[in-house]
């Protein structure tokens, strides 16, 4: 499983940021050697990307390889690294926060969709529908078009109920006994919505009004 976070760029933003990234924390991993192994024969262009995996030598090396590499052609080569490198073992990449996706990660994501070989992959997006209202966001554009074709599924996640803010402040606070009634009170304040609970939270340990304290 390999996991990128989008964030909020400005001005024309770093093309394929959240999946460099996922692809960077994949390789740091025990498989590691086998992903840039299949970049470094199928994918030069995003091996090139990231320097930390490479030697000062191999990084030269590289960067004379791609020069003048096209947009299109980085598409078609990740796209060929992930079908050789899905041979054996799926691959689950989870990008976070798609609605400040840059327009480059948009488009892989649609192309990735609509090849027609099957590869073990599954991409799982989040997004915040409030991000995306209205009809310039160029997420929608890929979203209606993978719905209308059936390449892609939406699951709408619902608010939390007050015996989930209760078993969230249990797994975040295990030493602790607080009273029934602060997950009642939590629920109804933020109508459950995960974020809102979460930043509540947060909020009251700043204050110093819940005390996060380190077992040993």
């Amino acid at each position: 499983m390999a996991w990128g976070q989008c964030i909020e760029q400005y001005g024309t933003g770093e093309p394929y940021m959240p999946v460099l990234e996922a692809l960077g924390r994949l390789a740091r991993t025990p498989d590691g050697e086998q992903l840039k192994r299949v970049l470094a024969q199928y994918a030069p262009t995003w091996l090139a990307q990231m320097p930390a995996l490479l030697s000062a030598a191999d990084e030269e090396a590289l960067q004379r390889r791609v020069l003048g590499v096209t947009r299109d052609r980085m598409l078609r080569e990740i796209a060929e690294a992930l079908e050789v490198l899905t041979n054996e073992q799926s691959l689950i990449l989870v990008l976070e926060d798609l609605h400040w996706a840059d327009a480059s990660t948009l488009e892989l994501l649609a192309m990735l969709a609509r090849r027609p070989d099957q590869v073990r992959l599954l991409v799982l997006g989040t997004y915040r529908p409030v991000e995306v209202l209205g009809n310039g966001h160029p997420l929608n554009g890929v979203i209606h078009e993978l719905r209308t074709h059936s390449l892609c599924r939406e699951l709408t996640l619902q608010s939390l109920r007050e015996e989930d803010v209760a078993a969230y402040l249990r797994e975040r606070f295990p030493h602790s006994m607080f009273p029934t009634r602060l997950a009642e009170v939590l629920h109804r304040r933020t109508e459950g919505n995960p974020l809102f609970v979460v930043s509540t939270i947060d909020d009251l340990v700043r204050q110093g009004v819940m005390l996060q304290v380190d077992e040993d």
